[in-house]
């Protein structure tokens, strides 16, 4: 979208209050912030190439990203060329990570020696790189030579611009202000409707206000648009702040001199009150203020602005910082699922195909286990009757030994199977307890930067509302998420309840949820396509860790320092 905004007389200001218009981004409405759409990647990544204990000879590597299944490639490109027996390589390849994707790379290091040429294949993944500890993982060829794969953060990923704006517009009568912020995109030579020359001149007697030209040549796109504001600070407007991520404004590394289009309208009166571009370096002095230019005659316009640059720390800042991802399980053993013998039972095991509790089992398992250095987790079990027992347990080690752990994703489906055989299955589903196990083994981790996430799998409706809302509002002070899997085609309705993406779940206590720590998901929507399961499920976990320790005031361990 380019060219000055225009409001429409049927426009209801309530409704586009905060709005923001680039589908890339959305605004979390309470906090006034801009985050990155869920959908879009959460991190861009720089990953480094060296070399050591090679022969002497010519080496280049190329680098290729592949899905799952190695279905869809991507060549990310080529190291250049360089001699010797320790090579860093000056070229770094730079791709988008995403916490959800199994992102398989293959490195293939070209060697030249003696006019003879060999090629070398290496396999990893994206998360195994930043799972590793420094973010720094070795590959091992012949025998002693080894590539060395370190992943960095893109610079901007992690810099927030904090915005407040006044507006000097009391002499406009019934005037209901305000703004639009646009940053510039490069799209060639494309006329807009910002095709005018808009002269802004300076007021000889307000200190640090700088007059300003719109270059023609440029194109905007909205990227907010702030609420109508009625509030007043003496004779200014005053505008709620908003967060941005300067991600979003730029991707340059020296983004101080980035330029914001800054657009003043009167809602009342459905007229532009005039633009002026600034640059972040400028709104960031302090007591900073610049004038607008009226174009309809109402004298020029002040505008103040509070601008703060916030470092934030994201989820691979907090691995790099040695955060361990810890998987529990918890799956669903009642009646409902069916006789475990008959081939029309959920739990039905066949040595032909998983069933599919396997199948989420894996594919979300899987993923999760990239980031777990001992890849040791517990599973336990609700809704069944053990051997030897008259009644129903709802929080059992499915391995039906004292120590719940079980080794490998293998090893859950392992211990799955065996306790299908022996394990009655019985009923209600009562997540709560399953819950407060999850809450007992964060606490006994408090402090270490271990974040849980528990994964429930379930045929059905629950059994025991009131009790797991009290339980996930305890665990959403804690580092804890909660994935819910329904497994089946029941009603599942009541799932939306925990799922609380637009109400905080509130105890019987009325305690409200410190955050939304829930992600629910239906597996016969993806029943064909595991891969997008686990993207499914997984999507919101590196958001929900960077809000718990944000929120607790917990920066990763050994975090970067930059200056501003």
């Amino acid at each position: 979208m380019g060219g000055l905004f225009n409001c429409k007389k049927s426009e209801d200001p309530n409704k586009s209050s905060g709005a923001l218009y680039s589908q890339l981004y959305y605004q979390n409405t309470s906090s006034n912030n801009i985050h990155e759409d869920l959908s879009s990647p959460k991190e861009k990544i720089n990953l480094i190439i060296s070399l050591a204990n090679v022969q002497n000879a010519s080496y280049t590597v190329n680098a290729i990203i592949s899905d799952d299944n190695f279905k869809t490639s991507k060549t990310l490109g080529r190291t250049n060329t360089k001699f010797g027996e320790d090579i860093t390589f000056d070229t770094t390849f730079i791709l988008d990570y995403y916490f959800e994707k199994k992102q398989k790379i293959q490195f293939d290091i070209l060697i030249l020696s003696n006019n003879t040429t060999e090629e070398i294949h290496l396999d990893t993944t994206v998360a195994s790189i930043m799972g590793a500890k420094q973010q720094t993982l070795k590959l091992v060829f012949k025998e002693k030579s080894t590539l060395i794969v370190k992943g960095s953060t893109i610079k901007n990923n992690n810099i927030n611009l904090k915005l407040g704006l006044l507006a000097n517009t009391h002499g406009i009568n019934n005037c209901a202000p305000f703004y639009i912020i646009k940053r510039q995109v490069n799209i060639g030579n494309r006329i807009t409707d910002l095709e005018r020359d808009l002269k802004l001149t300076s007021n000889p007697n307000q200190e640090n206000i700088d007059k300003f030209q719109i270059d023609k040549s440029k194109t905007w796109i909205a990227l907010y648009k702030s609420e109508v504001s009625k509030e007043k600070d003496f004779e200014f407007t005053k505008f709620k702040d908003v967060v941005i991520p300067v991600s979003i404004i730029t991707s340059e590394e020296f983004y101080q001199n980035s330029e914001l289009l800054i657009e003043l309208h009167d809602n009342y009166n459905q007229k532009s009150l005039g633009s002026c571009i600034v640059t972040i370096d400028q709104l960031k002095t302090k007591n900073y203020s610049f004038l607008i230019k009226s174009n309809n005659n109402y004298g020029d316009i002040i505008v103040k602005s509070n601008c703060i640059i916030e470092r934030v720390y994201r989820f691979l800042d907090y691995l790099r910082g040695g955060l361990q991802i810890a998987l529990i399980v918890g799956i669903d053993f009642t009646g409902s699922n069916g006789d475990p013998n008959m081939p029309n039972s959920l739990h039905y095991i066949s040595n032909k195909q998983e069933n599919f509790y396997e199948k989420a089992i894996k594919s979300c398992a899987s993923i999760v286990a990239y980031y777990d250095s001992d890849q040791l987790f517990p599973v336990f079990g609700y809704g069944g009757i053990l051997p030897r027992e008259n009644n129903v347990n709802h929080c059992f080690n499915v391995n039906l030994l004292p120590d719940p752990n079980v080794q490998f994703v293998d090893g859950i489906i392992n211990v799955y199977r065996q306790a299908i055989k022996v394990v009655k299955l019985y009923g209600p589903t009562n997540f709560a307890p399953i819950i407060e196990k999850a809450i007992e083994l964060s606490n006994e981790e408090k402090g270490n930067y271990i974040y849980h996430i528990l994964m429930i799998l379930t045929d059905g409706q629950i059994s025991d509302i009131n009790d797991t809302i009290d339980a996930l509002v305890i665990a959403s002070f804690l580092p804890i998420s909660v994935i819910i899997i329904g497994v089946g085609t029941a009603d599942f309705s009541s799932m939306d309840i925990l799922d609380a993406d637009t109400e905080p779940l509130i105890s019987s206590k009325k305690v409200k949820a410190q955050r939304d720590l829930v992600q629910f998901v239906p597996f016969y929507k993806f029943q064909n396509n595991e891969k997008l399961l686990a993207e499914e499920v997984l999507a919101e976990i590196p958001f929900q860790v960077e809000e718990y320790y944000r929120l607790n005031n917990m920066p990763p361990r050994d975090p970067i320092i930059d200056n501003y």
